[in-house]
């Protein structure tokens, strides 16, 4: 490991407050698509009157998907194993409740949460057999679990040293690989995978796919995004799940 191939906690700690701005505003390619794929996806798919319901935010980051979620109505508990990520997020929505937590030792009861949401967070996970069976486990019967990860097809079109989308890897690739955590020099490992890897441990479990969407593209995007590769309007870059557990 380098010095730059942080632990990914580590490497968390460090740009906590440059991703909480990346993810909120700017013009620049850091960010982009969060602000302009992943979050208008998720709050689309996430039910918009959430009142009385218990809601986990797994990987909750500095808790902008948190805050929109008590805006809805939810009782909100949000995870992170960044500490810096948590201290942030209390700062930015004090009516949620954040801790530091491990998603595969989840301290909480079964059956315990009505919507469990993550986003772009399982493709940090090596055993997502042993994330969806915590995740059901704290889930209520009839609850609903919905994540958002990148999207298995980008495996193939990424070149990792220039962010370009060529053709350089193959779809069924799903060794590890590195990636830089916004535009900072820390490194995360990402797991890819494909998209019957990704529906698998679910299914396996018996939970019900009730909803699945791709993002789509919009030209409007060349306005908000410096030096736009027009390759994003091309191909999906995230794909949400939405899973009922019986």
């Amino acid at each position: 490991m380098t010095k730059d191939n942080l632990p990914l906690e580590k490497a968390y700690d460090a740009v906590a407050e440059d991703y909480l701005i990346s993810r909120s505003s700017g013009k620049t390619r850091c960010g982009f698509k969060n602000r302009m794929g992943e979050q208008p996806t998720m709050f689309e798919t996430v039910p918009r009157k959430l009142q009385g319901k218990k809601l986990l935010d797994l990987g909750c980051g500095p808790g902008i998907h948190a805050k929109e979620y008590c805006v809805r109505g939810a009782e909100v508990m949000g995870v992170d194993f960044s500490e810096e990520m948590i201290k942030i997020a209390k700062e930015q929505e004090p009516k949620a409740t954040f801790l530091k937590a491990d998603l595969l030792e989840l301290p909480f009861p079964d059956n315990h949460f009505d919507i469990i949401t993550s986003s772009y967070v399982l493709d940090h996970i090596e055993d997502l057999n042993s994330a969806a069976k915590e995740i059901l486990r704290v889930l209520k019967n009839n609850g609903e679990f919905i994540f958002t990860i990148p999207h298995p097809i980008i495996n193939m079109f990424r070149d990792e040293k220039e962010g370009k989308y060529t053709p350089s890897h193959s779809y069924f690739d799903t060794n590890f690989k590195y990636f830089n955590i916004g535009n900072t020099k820390k490194t995360f490992k990402s797991y890819p995978r494909t998209l019957e890897e990704l529906f698998r441990p679910f299914l396996s479990l018996g939970m019900v796919l009730i909803d699945f969407k791709e993002n789509k593209p919009n030209t409007s995007w060349r306005d908000e995004y410096d030096q736009f590769d027009e390759n994003l309007l091309r191909v999906p870059f995230l794909c949400c799940f939405k899973w009922k557990k019986k």
